[in-house]
């Protein structure tokens, strides 16, 4: 779907991914202070390789419109690749995505500091395969499980798969 409608597959992942978790409730939830918030959407920040062997994060904001998603996200990930450094922004309402196409892993886990208050999902894809004719590509999703469980990410993984595979 992605070659055929032109669309860079990191990003075309990036937006089923960021879809997906805007249809299941407990993925736009954060704790924020003493309260649980739920967010209206919940938008995507990904590292973003370098030409050099550097990455930068960038930010895409959620929209219904595959095609606006697209061309935003097309600029963002322009404006990183022509930066140098690091710009962090603290934002709640977002899930947090580290990509690495290099890697077909089986089990995968981030550095996290609890006491800093990130309430935010992680999920990370790697390495897209084919085997037999059937394309696979990993992904790890790391929650806060006050607000996330099992069967949440069940549904969240269900509706990426969904996403995926239309047509």
């Amino acid at each position: 779907m992605a070659k055929r409608r032109g669309f860079p597959f990191f990003l075309y992942y990036l937006y089923q991914s960021v879809a997906a978790a805007n249809t299941v409730q407990p993925f736009r939830l954060r704790i924020e202070g003493e309260d649980v918030f739920l967010y209206d959407t919940v938008d995507a920040g990904s590292t973003i390789a370098r030409d050099d062997g550097t990455f930068g994060f960038g930010y895409f904001k959620y929209s219904e419109d595959i095609e606006q998603f697209m061309a935003e996200g097309l600029r963002e990930v322009a404006r990183v690749r022509a930066t140098t450094g690091l710009e962090r922004r603290n934002l709640q309402g977002m899930i947090r995505y580290s990509p690495v196409p290099w890697l077909d892993f089986t089990s995968l886990s981030h550095p996290r500091r609890f006491s800093a208050g990130d309430s935010c999902p992680w999920i990370t894809f790697g390495k897209m395969t084919e085997i037999a004719g059937r394309r696979s590509m990993p992904m790890s999703v790391h929650v806060h499980h006050a607000l996330v469980d099992g069967a949440d990410i069940g549904a969240y993984v269900d509706e990426f798969q969904r996403r995926m595979n239309m047509e």
